[in-house]
Protein backbone atom coordinates (compact mmCIF):
# COMPACT_ATOMS: atom_id res chain seq x y z
CA UNK A 1 0.00 0.00 0.00
CA UNK A 2 1.69 3.21 -1.26
CA UNK A 3 2.01 6.06 1.69
CA UNK A 4 2.13 9.77 1.51
CA UNK A 5 3.51 11.90 3.90
CA UNK A 6 1.45 15.03 5.25
CA UNK A 7 2.87 18.00 7.25
CA UNK A 8 0.70 18.23 10.42
CA UNK A 9 2.26 20.55 12.49
CA UNK A 10 5.83 22.11 12.97
CA UNK A 11 8.46 19.60 13.17
CA UNK A 12 6.09 16.50 12.59
CA UNK A 13 6.15 14.46 10.01
CA UNK A 14 3.28 11.40 9.79
CA UNK A 15 2.77 8.47 6.62
CA UNK A 16 -1.09 8.30 6.17
CA UNK A 17 -2.22 5.49 4.05
CA UNK A 18 -3.57 7.33 1.01
CA UNK A 19 -6.33 4.76 0.34
CA UNK A 20 -8.41 6.28 3.36
CA UNK A 21 -10.82 8.97 2.77
CA UNK A 22 -12.33 11.39 4.95
CA UNK A 23 -10.96 14.00 7.48
CA UNK A 24 -9.34 12.50 10.89
CA UNK A 25 -8.23 14.67 13.53
CA UNK A 26 -4.69 16.47 13.70
CA UNK A 27 -2.28 17.47 17.17
CA UNK A 28 -2.18 20.14 15.23
CA UNK A 29 -5.35 22.61 15.93
CA UNK A 30 -5.02 24.59 12.76
CA UNK A 31 -5.27 21.64 10.40
CA UNK A 32 -7.05 18.01 9.42
CA UNK A 33 -5.36 15.12 7.90
CA UNK A 34 -6.77 14.00 4.21
CA UNK A 35 -5.48 10.75 2.54
CA UNK A 36 -3.66 12.69 -0.31
CA UNK A 37 -4.82 15.91 -0.06
CA UNK A 38 -3.25 18.97 1.46
CA UNK A 39 -4.05 20.21 4.99
CA UNK A 40 -7.43 22.31 5.11
CA UNK A 41 -7.78 25.03 7.81
CA UNK A 42 -10.14 24.88 10.05
CA UNK A 43 -12.76 27.67 10.49
CA UNK A 44 -15.72 28.42 12.67
CA UNK A 45 -18.77 28.18 11.20
CA UNK A 46 -20.48 32.31 10.72
CA UNK A 47 -23.93 30.90 11.37
CA UNK A 48 -26.18 27.73 11.97
CA UNK A 49 -26.45 27.43 7.87
CA UNK A 50 -22.30 27.14 7.74
CA UNK A 51 -22.37 24.35 11.04
CA UNK A 52 -24.88 22.61 8.81
CA UNK A 53 -22.74 22.70 5.65
CA UNK A 54 -19.75 21.44 7.60
CA UNK A 55 -21.53 19.00 9.16
CA UNK A 56 -23.08 17.62 6.17
CA UNK A 57 -20.10 17.73 4.30
CA UNK A 58 -18.16 15.47 6.76
CA UNK A 59 -20.80 12.96 6.95
CA UNK A 60 -21.42 13.05 3.35
CA UNK A 61 -17.52 12.54 2.82
CA UNK A 62 -17.67 9.26 5.31
CA UNK A 63 -20.48 7.54 3.64
CA UNK A 64 -21.02 9.13 0.50
CA UNK A 65 -18.29 10.99 -1.49
CA UNK A 66 -21.23 12.03 -4.31
CA UNK A 67 -24.28 12.87 -2.54
CA UNK A 68 -24.63 14.91 0.60
CA UNK A 69 -25.74 14.20 3.88
CA UNK A 70 -29.76 15.33 3.24
CA UNK A 71 -29.67 13.11 0.55
CA UNK A 72 -27.73 9.81 1.81
CA UNK A 73 -30.38 10.22 5.01
CA UNK A 74 -33.16 11.50 2.78
CA UNK A 75 -34.00 13.95 4.92
CA UNK A 76 -35.21 17.49 4.15
CA UNK A 77 -34.48 20.84 5.75
CA UNK A 78 -35.32 24.45 5.29
CA UNK A 79 -32.35 27.14 4.45
CA UNK A 80 -31.86 29.75 7.48
CA UNK A 81 -33.68 32.35 6.55
CA UNK A 82 -31.84 35.83 5.23
CA UNK A 83 -33.97 38.50 5.63
CA UNK A 84 -32.85 40.83 8.17
CA UNK A 85 -34.65 41.28 11.02
CA UNK A 86 -35.76 44.93 12.19
CA UNK A 87 -33.66 46.33 15.01
CA UNK A 88 -35.62 46.61 17.98
CA UNK A 89 -34.61 50.54 18.84
CA UNK A 90 -36.71 50.67 15.17
CA UNK A 91 -39.06 49.12 15.08
CA UNK A 92 -40.42 49.96 18.63
CA UNK A 93 -41.10 53.67 17.67
CA UNK A 94 -42.40 52.61 14.09
CA UNK A 95 -45.13 49.94 16.16
CA UNK A 96 -45.62 52.73 18.71
CA UNK A 97 -46.71 54.81 16.03
CA UNK A 98 -48.89 52.76 14.01
CA UNK A 99 -51.03 51.89 17.30
CA UNK A 100 -50.94 55.64 18.46
CA UNK A 101 -52.84 56.11 14.36
CA UNK A 102 -55.19 53.26 15.09
CA UNK A 103 -55.97 54.00 18.70
CA UNK A 104 -55.99 57.44 18.64
CA UNK A 105 -55.53 59.49 15.38
CA UNK A 106 -57.65 57.55 13.44
CA UNK A 107 -60.84 59.32 15.83
CA UNK A 108 -59.38 62.61 14.58
CA UNK A 109 -59.10 61.55 10.88
CA UNK A 110 -62.87 59.98 10.63
CA UNK A 111 -64.38 62.89 12.54
CA UNK A 112 -62.40 65.64 10.20
CA UNK A 113 -63.89 63.38 7.18
CA UNK A 114 -67.91 63.59 8.79
CA UNK A 115 -66.89 67.40 9.01
CA UNK A 116 -66.06 67.23 5.67
CA UNK A 117 -68.74 65.75 4.02
CA UNK A 118 -70.70 67.61 6.13
CA UNK A 119 -69.52 70.98 4.55
CA UNK A 120 -69.66 69.66 0.86
CA UNK A 121 -72.95 68.39 1.18
CA UNK A 122 -74.02 72.22 3.08
CA UNK A 123 -71.56 73.31 0.08
CA UNK A 124 -73.42 70.99 -2.89
CA UNK A 125 -77.11 72.80 -1.24
CA UNK A 126 -76.17 76.33 -0.92
CA UNK A 127 -78.63 78.19 -3.02
CA UNK A 128 -76.83 81.81 -2.55
CA UNK A 129 -77.87 84.71 -4.66
CA UNK A 130 -75.53 87.55 -6.18
CA UNK A 131 -74.29 89.51 -3.09
CA UNK A 132 -74.41 87.31 -0.19
CA UNK A 133 -71.01 85.65 -0.91
CA UNK A 134 -69.42 88.64 -0.16
CA UNK A 135 -71.73 89.37 2.88
CA UNK A 136 -70.74 86.14 3.64
CA UNK A 137 -66.86 86.34 2.98
CA UNK A 138 -66.86 89.81 5.20
CA UNK A 139 -68.84 87.93 8.59
CA UNK A 140 -66.30 84.96 8.23
CA UNK A 141 -63.35 87.33 8.27
CA UNK A 142 -64.79 89.12 11.02
CA UNK A 143 -65.22 86.10 13.00
CA UNK A 144 -61.33 84.77 12.44
CA UNK A 145 -60.21 88.33 13.97
CA UNK A 146 -62.15 87.95 16.98
CA UNK A 147 -61.06 84.65 17.51
CA UNK A 148 -57.63 85.47 17.02
CA UNK A 149 -57.12 83.38 13.81
CA UNK A 150 -55.64 83.49 10.47
CA UNK A 151 -57.09 82.77 7.23
CA UNK A 152 -57.02 79.33 5.85
CA UNK A 153 -53.68 78.96 3.85
CA UNK A 154 -52.54 77.22 0.85
CA UNK A 155 -51.70 73.15 1.53
CA UNK A 156 -48.16 72.66 1.29
CA UNK A 157 -49.01 69.83 -1.18
CA UNK A 158 -50.20 72.27 -3.38
CA UNK A 159 -47.13 75.03 -2.65
CA UNK A 160 -45.58 74.38 -6.50
CA UNK A 161 -48.70 76.01 -8.01
CA UNK A 162 -47.84 79.37 -6.73
CA UNK A 163 -44.82 81.47 -5.84
CA UNK A 164 -45.27 82.12 -2.43
CA UNK A 165 -43.36 81.18 0.55
CA UNK A 166 -43.69 78.94 3.47
CA UNK A 167 -42.74 80.82 7.14
CA UNK A 168 -42.82 77.99 9.54
CA UNK A 169 -44.10 75.61 7.23
CA UNK A 170 -47.60 77.74 6.99
CA UNK A 171 -47.46 78.96 2.59
CA UNK A 172 -48.36 82.15 2.34
CA UNK A 173 -51.31 82.31 0.18
CA UNK A 174 -55.20 81.64 0.23
CA UNK A 175 -57.04 78.55 0.22
CA UNK A 176 -59.92 79.64 -2.35
CA UNK A 177 -61.46 75.96 -2.21
CA UNK A 178 -61.27 75.84 1.66
CA UNK A 179 -62.28 79.49 2.14
CA UNK A 180 -65.36 78.92 -0.29
CA UNK A 181 -66.02 75.74 1.18
CA UNK A 182 -66.71 77.47 5.16
CA UNK A 183 -68.73 79.86 3.94
CA UNK A 184 -71.08 78.18 1.89
CA UNK A 185 -70.16 79.49 -1.30
CA UNK A 186 -69.79 77.76 -5.14
CA UNK A 187 -66.61 80.14 -5.68
CA UNK A 188 -64.72 83.16 -4.60
CA UNK A 189 -62.69 83.58 -7.12
CA UNK A 190 -63.89 87.44 -7.87
CA UNK A 191 -63.18 88.13 -4.06
CA UNK A 192 -59.25 87.02 -4.42
CA UNK A 193 -58.09 90.96 -3.58
CA UNK A 194 -60.35 90.73 0.04
CA UNK A 195 -58.98 87.53 0.95
CA UNK A 196 -55.54 87.91 0.30
CA UNK A 197 -56.09 91.54 2.82
CA UNK A 198 -57.53 89.62 5.26
CA UNK A 199 -54.50 87.26 4.55
CA UNK A 200 -52.06 90.11 5.48
CA UNK A 201 -53.80 91.59 8.21
CA UNK A 202 -54.81 88.41 10.14
CA UNK A 203 -51.92 86.00 8.89
CA UNK A 204 -52.23 82.78 7.34
CA UNK A 205 -52.75 79.01 8.99
CA UNK A 206 -53.00 75.57 7.92
CA UNK A 207 -56.43 73.43 7.73
CA UNK A 208 -59.78 74.68 8.00
CA UNK A 209 -61.36 72.10 9.54
CA UNK A 210 -62.80 72.73 13.30
CA UNK A 211 -61.53 69.28 14.50
CA UNK A 212 -59.44 69.63 17.85
CA UNK A 213 -56.55 67.06 17.41
CA UNK A 214 -55.75 64.89 20.61
CA UNK A 215 -52.26 64.93 22.34
CA UNK A 216 -49.50 62.82 21.37
CA UNK A 217 -48.40 61.39 24.74
CA UNK A 218 -44.35 61.95 24.68
CA UNK A 219 -45.12 66.23 24.52
CA UNK A 220 -48.95 66.36 26.01
CA UNK A 221 -49.33 68.21 22.44
CA UNK A 222 -51.61 68.07 19.53
CA UNK A 223 -50.29 65.83 17.81
CA UNK A 224 -50.36 67.78 14.38
CA UNK A 225 -51.41 70.72 13.40
CA UNK A 226 -55.98 71.64 12.14
CA UNK A 227 -56.40 69.67 9.25
CA UNK A 228 -57.20 70.86 5.47
CA UNK A 229 -59.20 68.65 2.97
CA UNK A 230 -55.53 68.08 1.15
CA UNK A 231 -53.56 67.21 4.62
CA UNK A 232 -56.57 64.92 5.67
CA UNK A 233 -56.29 63.27 2.35
CA UNK A 234 -52.36 62.68 3.51
CA UNK A 235 -53.83 61.22 6.79
CA UNK A 236 -55.76 58.59 5.83
CA UNK A 237 -52.87 57.57 3.58
CA UNK A 238 -50.81 56.81 6.65
CA UNK A 239 -53.40 56.48 8.56
CA UNK A 240 -53.95 53.08 6.05
CA UNK A 241 -49.91 52.29 6.17
CA UNK A 242 -50.14 52.27 10.10
CA UNK A 243 -53.28 49.68 10.00
CA UNK A 244 -51.05 47.27 7.68
CA UNK A 245 -48.18 47.69 10.20
CA UNK A 246 -50.14 46.50 13.03
CA UNK A 247 -51.85 43.67 11.32
CA UNK A 248 -48.93 42.45 9.89
CA UNK A 249 -46.24 43.11 12.40
CA UNK A 250 -48.98 41.26 15.48
CA UNK A 251 -50.24 38.27 12.97
CA UNK A 252 -46.96 37.62 11.08
CA UNK A 253 -49.35 37.01 8.09
CA UNK A 254 -47.14 38.12 4.13
CA UNK A 255 -47.66 41.24 2.80
CA UNK A 256 -50.25 39.42 0.74
CA UNK A 257 -51.77 37.69 2.87
CA UNK A 258 -52.53 40.89 4.30
CA UNK A 259 -53.79 42.67 1.55
CA UNK A 260 -55.86 40.14 0.38
CA UNK A 261 -58.16 40.42 3.82
CA UNK A 262 -61.97 40.27 3.52
CA UNK A 263 -63.91 42.85 5.25
CA UNK A 264 -65.42 40.61 7.26
CA UNK A 265 -61.75 38.55 8.19
CA UNK A 266 -62.00 39.42 12.11
CA UNK A 267 -64.14 36.90 14.31
CA UNK A 268 -63.90 35.85 17.96
CA UNK A 269 -63.80 32.72 19.95
CA UNK A 270 -63.86 31.44 23.16
CA UNK A 271 -59.99 29.99 24.36
CA UNK A 272 -59.70 27.12 26.74
CA UNK A 273 -59.23 29.54 29.66
CA UNK A 274 -62.79 30.89 29.06
CA UNK A 275 -61.36 34.36 27.84
CA UNK A 276 -61.93 35.24 23.61
CA UNK A 277 -59.35 34.67 21.14
CA UNK A 278 -59.25 37.37 18.72
CA UNK A 279 -58.47 35.70 15.30
CA UNK A 280 -58.52 36.24 11.25
CA UNK A 281 -59.57 34.63 8.37
CA UNK A 282 -58.05 34.74 5.11
CA UNK A 283 -55.85 32.57 2.55
CA UNK A 284 -52.71 31.92 2.09
CA UNK A 285 -50.82 31.97 -1.53
CA UNK A 286 -47.13 30.82 -0.95
CA UNK A 287 -46.48 27.51 -2.48
CA UNK A 288 -50.36 26.78 -3.14
CA UNK A 289 -52.67 27.24 -5.98
CA UNK A 290 -53.30 30.22 -7.28
CA UNK A 291 -56.56 30.90 -5.47
CA UNK A 292 -54.89 30.26 -2.07
CA UNK A 293 -55.66 28.04 0.40
CA UNK A 294 -58.37 29.17 3.67
CA UNK A 295 -56.15 29.78 6.74
CA UNK A 296 -56.65 31.53 10.71
CA UNK A 297 -53.98 33.50 12.48
CA UNK A 298 -54.68 34.33 16.68
CA UNK A 299 -54.12 38.09 16.52
CA UNK A 300 -54.15 40.56 19.28
CA UNK A 301 -57.62 42.74 19.83
CA UNK A 302 -55.73 45.60 18.88
CA UNK A 303 -55.24 43.97 15.16
CA UNK A 304 -59.19 43.91 15.39
CA UNK A 305 -58.88 47.66 16.06
CA UNK A 306 -57.22 48.21 12.85
CA UNK A 307 -59.36 45.86 10.79
CA UNK A 308 -62.55 48.10 11.83
CA UNK A 309 -60.56 51.64 11.14
CA UNK A 310 -60.26 49.79 7.57
CA UNK A 311 -64.02 49.40 7.24
CA UNK A 312 -64.48 52.72 8.34
CA UNK A 313 -62.05 54.24 5.81
CA UNK A 314 -62.16 52.36 3.00
CA UNK A 315 -65.32 51.39 1.09
CA UNK A 316 -64.44 48.73 -1.46
CA UNK A 317 -67.58 45.83 -0.82
CA UNK A 318 -64.75 43.25 -0.56
CA UNK A 319 -61.50 43.79 0.43
CA UNK A 320 -60.17 45.47 3.61
CA UNK A 321 -57.40 47.30 1.95
CA UNK A 322 -59.21 47.92 -1.19
CA UNK A 323 -60.86 51.60 -1.74
CA UNK A 324 -62.28 53.55 -4.69
CA UNK A 325 -59.90 55.25 -6.80
CA UNK A 326 -62.27 56.44 -9.92
CA UNK A 327 -64.98 55.92 -12.56
CA UNK A 328 -62.10 54.43 -14.95
CA UNK A 329 -60.38 52.15 -12.64
CA UNK A 330 -63.00 51.46 -10.34
CA UNK A 331 -61.71 49.84 -7.29
CA UNK A 332 -57.74 49.34 -6.29
CA UNK A 333 -55.98 47.59 -3.77
CA UNK A 334 -53.82 49.02 -1.41
CA UNK A 335 -49.97 48.90 -3.01
CA UNK A 336 -46.13 49.61 -2.86
CA UNK A 337 -45.99 48.72 0.56
CA UNK A 338 -42.67 49.37 1.09
CA UNK A 339 -42.64 53.04 -0.83
CA UNK A 340 -45.62 53.66 2.07
CA UNK A 341 -43.57 52.15 4.60
CA UNK A 342 -40.75 54.51 4.37
CA UNK A 343 -43.46 57.75 3.42
CA UNK A 344 -44.73 56.62 7.18
CA UNK A 345 -41.35 56.43 8.54
CA UNK A 346 -40.50 60.07 7.30
CA UNK A 347 -43.75 61.39 8.37
CA UNK A 348 -43.56 60.21 11.73
CA UNK A 349 -40.32 61.41 12.06
CA UNK A 350 -41.48 65.02 10.81
CA UNK A 351 -44.55 65.00 13.07
CA UNK A 352 -42.28 63.52 16.56
CA UNK A 353 -38.86 64.05 16.42
CA UNK A 354 -37.66 66.35 19.19
CA UNK A 355 -34.22 68.74 19.39
CA UNK A 356 -33.11 67.31 16.18
CA UNK A 357 -33.55 63.43 16.83
CA UNK A 358 -35.06 61.09 14.74
CA UNK A 359 -38.40 59.70 16.31
CA UNK A 360 -37.48 56.30 14.38
CA UNK A 361 -33.54 56.12 14.68
CA UNK A 362 -31.43 56.03 11.73
CA UNK A 363 -29.55 53.06 11.54
CA UNK A 364 -25.80 52.36 10.01
CA UNK A 365 -25.85 52.25 6.09
CA UNK A 366 -23.99 48.68 5.95
CA UNK A 367 -27.49 47.47 8.03
CA UNK A 368 -29.55 49.15 4.99
CA UNK A 369 -30.40 47.58 1.44
CA UNK A 370 -31.20 50.75 -0.49
CA UNK A 371 -28.13 52.23 -3.03
CA UNK A 372 -30.26 55.84 -3.34
CA UNK A 373 -30.37 55.67 0.22
CA UNK A 374 -26.94 54.72 0.63
CA UNK A 375 -25.48 57.70 -1.88
CA UNK A 376 -27.76 60.36 -0.08
CA UNK A 377 -26.02 59.29 3.32
CA UNK A 378 -22.83 59.12 1.38
CA UNK A 379 -22.99 62.85 0.77
CA UNK A 380 -24.54 63.93 3.57
CA UNK A 381 -21.40 62.42 5.46
CA UNK A 382 -18.81 64.32 2.90
CA UNK A 383 -20.81 67.85 3.62
CA UNK A 384 -20.12 67.37 7.01
CA UNK A 385 -16.43 66.16 6.70
CA UNK A 386 -15.59 69.49 4.42
CA UNK A 387 -17.57 72.09 7.03
CA UNK A 388 -15.92 70.37 9.96
CA UNK A 389 -19.25 69.07 11.35
CA UNK A 390 -18.55 66.13 13.88
CA UNK A 391 -21.75 64.48 12.15
CA UNK A 392 -20.94 60.64 14.13
CA UNK A 393 -18.99 57.88 14.16
CA UNK A 394 -20.12 56.41 10.67
CA UNK A 395 -22.67 56.89 7.88
CA UNK A 396 -26.14 56.72 8.94
CA UNK A 397 -29.85 56.42 7.17
CA UNK A 398 -33.30 55.82 7.65
CA UNK A 399 -33.73 52.16 7.99
CA UNK A 400 -35.00 50.68 4.38
CA UNK A 401 -38.37 49.12 5.01
CA UNK A 402 -39.50 45.43 3.36
CA UNK A 403 -42.29 43.44 3.87
CA UNK A 404 -40.75 40.17 4.95
CA UNK A 405 -38.96 41.87 7.47
CA UNK A 406 -41.94 42.68 9.90
CA UNK A 407 -42.93 38.38 9.65
CA UNK A 408 -39.41 37.49 10.52
CA UNK A 409 -38.67 39.89 12.98
CA UNK A 410 -42.00 38.60 14.92
CA UNK A 411 -41.02 35.17 14.98
CA UNK A 412 -37.32 36.12 16.18
CA UNK A 413 -38.46 38.01 19.06
CA UNK A 414 -40.58 34.95 20.09
CA UNK A 415 -37.43 32.49 19.32
CA UNK A 416 -34.89 34.32 21.40
CA UNK A 417 -36.50 36.36 23.77
CA UNK A 418 -36.05 33.70 26.98
CA UNK A 419 -39.73 32.59 28.14
CA UNK A 420 -41.02 34.05 25.01
CA UNK A 421 -44.40 34.79 25.64
CA UNK A 422 -43.82 36.59 28.86
CA UNK A 423 -41.33 38.48 27.13
CA UNK A 424 -43.61 39.47 24.04
CA UNK A 425 -46.17 40.68 26.81
CA UNK A 426 -43.76 42.65 28.65
CA UNK A 427 -41.80 44.20 25.83
CA UNK A 428 -45.19 45.55 24.01
CA UNK A 429 -46.63 46.74 27.28
CA UNK A 430 -49.90 44.25 27.25
CA UNK A 431 -51.15 42.83 30.43
CA UNK A 432 -52.58 39.82 29.25
CA UNK A 433 -50.21 36.31 28.82
CA UNK A 434 -52.24 35.17 25.82
CA UNK A 435 -51.77 37.71 23.60
CA UNK A 436 -48.98 35.75 21.74
CA UNK A 437 -50.38 32.54 22.24
CA UNK A 438 -51.11 30.71 18.98
CA UNK A 439 -48.40 32.94 17.07
CA UNK A 440 -46.48 29.70 17.15
CA UNK A 441 -49.59 27.30 16.58
CA UNK A 442 -50.69 25.50 13.61
CA UNK A 443 -51.79 28.27 10.92
CA UNK A 444 -51.70 26.91 7.52
CA UNK A 445 -49.06 30.18 6.46
CA UNK A 446 -46.19 27.81 7.95
CA UNK A 447 -45.32 30.88 10.82
CA UNK A 448 -45.08 28.21 12.98
CA UNK A 449 -41.70 26.96 10.80
CA UNK A 450 -40.39 30.12 11.03
CA UNK A 451 -40.27 30.35 14.69
CA UNK A 452 -38.96 26.79 15.09
CA UNK A 453 -36.14 27.41 12.54
CA UNK A 454 -35.67 30.95 14.87
CA UNK A 455 -35.65 28.91 18.19
CA UNK A 456 -32.88 26.36 16.56
CA UNK A 457 -30.72 29.65 15.53
CA UNK A 458 -31.56 30.80 19.43
CA UNK A 459 -29.81 27.52 20.69
CA UNK A 460 -26.80 27.48 19.00
CA UNK A 461 -26.50 31.06 20.03
CA UNK A 462 -26.74 29.72 23.49
CA UNK A 463 -24.97 26.98 23.24
CA UNK A 464 -22.15 29.09 22.13
CA UNK A 465 -22.29 31.15 25.25
CA UNK A 466 -21.63 28.35 26.76
CA UNK A 467 -18.61 27.54 25.24
CA UNK A 468 -17.19 30.90 25.29
CA UNK A 469 -17.94 31.17 28.92
CA UNK A 470 -16.27 27.69 29.60
CA UNK A 471 -13.27 28.60 27.87
CA UNK A 472 -13.09 31.86 29.98
CA UNK A 473 -13.28 29.99 33.39
CA UNK A 474 -16.91 29.22 33.93
CA UNK A 475 -17.65 26.20 35.81
CA UNK A 476 -19.56 23.47 34.42
CA UNK A 477 -21.94 21.21 36.73
CA UNK A 478 -23.72 18.00 35.94
CA UNK A 479 -23.33 15.31 33.65
CA UNK A 480 -21.83 17.08 31.37
CA UNK A 481 -19.18 18.05 32.95
CA UNK A 482 -16.78 15.62 32.24
CA UNK A 483 -17.49 15.80 28.83
CA UNK A 484 -16.78 19.53 28.84
CA UNK A 485 -13.23 18.75 30.44
CA UNK A 486 -12.69 16.19 27.89
CA UNK A 487 -13.66 18.56 25.02
CA UNK A 488 -11.03 21.04 26.48
CA UNK A 489 -8.50 18.68 27.27
CA UNK A 490 -9.02 15.69 25.17
CA UNK A 491 -5.90 14.17 26.62
CA UNK A 492 -5.56 14.39 30.02
CA UNK A 493 -8.27 11.85 30.60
Amino acid sequence: MHLDVVSVGPMQRRQVPCSLTGPRPSAHPGHVITGCAKPKPITQPSSSAALRANLETSFAERSSPHRSAKQVAQVKTQRENSTPRIPEEIMRPLLSAALFYVHVASRDLLAAQALLERLREKQSKSDIVPGQTRERLDAFIAERRALGRGMPALPMEYRGACSANAVHGVVQALNLTMTAMLIGAHRVLHLRREIEAAGRELGWEEGGLAVPMSKWPDSGLPWRSELSAASLASEVVHLRTACWIVIAYLSGMRDMEVRELGRECAFTEPGADGRPRYKLKGRVFKGRKLTGDEAEWVVLEVVHQAVEVLKQINNDPTHLFGTWIGEKAGYGLFSDVTLRLKNFQQHVNDLFSVQGESYIPLAPVDECTDDEAVDDAELDQEAADETGDDAGTGLVQPWWFDTREFRRTLAWHIAHQPFGVVAGTRQYKHNAFAIFEGYAGTSASGFADEVASEKAVALLDYVEDLYHDHNEGGRSAGGAARFCRQMSHPHQE
